[in-house]
């Protein structure tokens, strides 16, 4: 065995036991004091770069997980409070100079502040670490008023000139027009208006109004002062640009066009240019519709594709003349009238079809020498008539209600939103031969990203017959063959179990007949035995009882004899 614990010299008289104790004693100690000394050298480290004096590079300088210290002199640009606010604390916006930004006041009274009073301001600045990435926080415990500088004016932008590092939280004043509303599906207390200035949009966020107020502002010129946010916390992962502002601060300047030009097709138009056309109409046939807010316009030949707006009151029907009021757009293929209303819509006496012949599989779709599909973007808006196997059908409860149609190796989707009848009666694996509008599938058009390309192609039932069964799939199915199969399977494995339960159950009845049967083969030889028994003893005691009475007789007869 190897040398026992060592004992010191001046404790060597006290018992192991109690020596023990003393050794943990400072062995806890040690713990103890080498927790605090990482403590104290996280704190420091924590506590990098202290008295910080602009935030224009506090990005740089705070490392993810730790904060800085600062110390900073500066404007009051705003201040805020969440009305739903349990505690007592609000927020700031405070300009150094260089760079605007966003303050949680946690000052002990809180300090009430207002917009223009010079401060100096003390507290910690971070990032904290979030699913999306890092996201700056700052937090002033200690603010001291030394002035008040001229009253704060909101900087006059435009759209296209709005910078999201220099003018993140600047009070702006900007103006357009508002195209589009919809309440907000993150906080039912704000809703989004849509403002647009040539080929720019931004959305505005607004605290929540009456319907009535807000569609006063719809195609109204207006001019408006908010907060400008390059991103805003939202439930959103990755936010775009916007504006907070309120309604009293949106003015209208203008009210909505009451002549509104015709959409005038020129070439050499480039995407920025159809952006910044304005509001112009339309006036053609509708040929197709799909999805409710979608629809397909025949205006002198052209094709045109109509964004309806979910403010739109007026149904389309396929047939109908219509004039359609929008905001051009485009995926460098067609122009796209988007956040579109209907003004009219008339049934024409005679409805028409798609003109043009009808087009066939190979005429939309072809394959170039290295593979890849190819699509015809003159057959865009043509009837065509394809033939193929259905793949898939929509799914209960879906409002696409698109068909997956096999046809040669392509997938074509077939929707029906606007007839769904005429997915009665089908099955997967019909053989069907469908007619309907040709759509090409496109991505919309950025500047930043690469030219748009058509992805896929969709044909727009546009009635019931429209989709005719050539021929039913055979009843005996891959699938049905396999359930029946496992069907029968399981009635085998059932079958098997009730036959050996039943020659399980038979066996041991037999073993208890048997048993039985030998109980009572016993009783009865024994019931046998005793009864040969019981005659033989009874023979024999007659016997002897029927001699014994015999010699008594004779000995009677013999004494009588002698006694005479």
């Amino acid at each position: 065995m190897g040398p026992g614990p060592k004992i010191c010299p001046e404790i060597s008289n006290i018992p192991h036991h109690i020596c023990y104790n003393y050794d943990m004693k400072k062995i806890l100690q040690t713990i103890l004091f080498s927790s605090l000394s990482i403590a104290i050298t996280g704190i420091c480290r924590a506590a990098t770069n202290t008295n910080i004096k602009s935030m224009i590079n506090v990005w740089d300088k705070t490392t993810p997980g730790y904060h800085n210290i600062f110390t900073l002199t500066g404007t009051v640009h705003s201040v805020s409070k969440s009305p739903q606010a349990t505690t007592n604390t609000a927020a700031f916006v405070i300009d150094d100079g260089e760079l605007l930004i966003s303050v949680f006041n946690e000052t002990k009274p809180l300090m009430k502040l207002q917009a223009g009073e010079r401060i100096v301001a003390a507290g910690i600045f971070g990032l904290k670490k979030q699913i999306y990435g890092n996201e700056p926080y700052a937090v002033a415990h200690t603010i001291k008023i030394i002035g008040r500088d001229s009253p704060i004016l909101p900087v006059k932008r435009t759209l296209r000139d709005l910078s999201n590092f220099s003018d993140n939280l600047r009070l702006i004043q900007t103006s357009g027009i508002i195209i589009d509303w919809r309440a907000s599906e993150e906080d039912p207390l704000w809703m989004c208006l849509t403002l647009k200035d040539g080929p720019m949009t931004m959305p505005i966020l607004i605290p929540s109004i009456k319907e009535d107020d807000v569609n006063r502002l719809l195609e109204s010129r207006v001019s408006l002062v908010g907060t400008f946010h390059w991103a805003l916390a939202s439930v959103r992962r990755y936010a775009r640009p916007l504006i907070v502002s309120r309604f009293s601060d949106i003015k209208i300047t203008a009210p909505p066009a009451a002549d509104i030009p015709f959409l005038e097709r020129k070439i050499y138009l480039t995407p920025e240019k159809i952006r910044s056309l304005g509001r112009r109409k339309i006036r053609g046939e509708i040929i197709a519709v799909w999805q409710r807010y979608n629809l397909l316009l025949r205006d002198d030949g052209q094709i045109d594709r109509v964004k309806l707006s979910h403010h739109n009151t007026s149904s389309p029907h396929n047939g109908y003349e219509a004039t359609i009021c929008g905001y051009p757009e485009t995926d460098q293929f067609n122009f796209i009238l988007d956040t579109a209303t209907i003004f009219s819509c008339t049934k024409k006496k005679t409805a028409s079809t798609p003109a043009g012949r009808v087009l066939s599989l190979n005429d939309v779709i072809s394959r170039s020498p290295s593979g890849s599909i190819t699509f015809n973007t003159s057959c865009y808006g043509m009837p065509a008539m394809l033939e193929g196997t259905i793949q898939t059908l929509p799914s209960l409860g879906n409002a696409e209600g698109r068909i997956g149609l096999d046809c040669n190796g392509y997938l074509i989707e077939l929707d029906t939103s606007a007839c769904p009848e005429a997915t009665d009666g089908l099955n997967l694996g019909c053989k069907v031969k469908a007619t309907g509008v040709c759509l090409l599938e496109t991505n919309d058009y950025d500047a930043q990203t690469d030219m748009p390309h058509i992805s896929a192609l969709t044909l727009i039932v546009r009635e019931k017959n429209d989709i005719a069964v050539i021929s039913h799939p055979p009843w005996l199915t891959s699938s049905r063959f396999i359930i029946i199969i496992s069907t029968m399977t399981g009635i085998l494995i059932l079958f098997l179990i009730w036959n050996t339960s039943l020659r399980i159950l038979v066996e041991r009845r037999g073993r208890e007949l048997a048993r039985k049967q030998i109980e009572a083969t016993n009783a009865r030889f024994k019931t046998i035995e005793r009864t040969r028994l019981a005659t033989e003893l009874h023979d024999s005691v007659v016997q002897n009882l029927t001699g014994a009475a015999m010699e008594i007789r004779a000995a009677q007869a013999e004494l009588q004899e002698k006694d005479k």
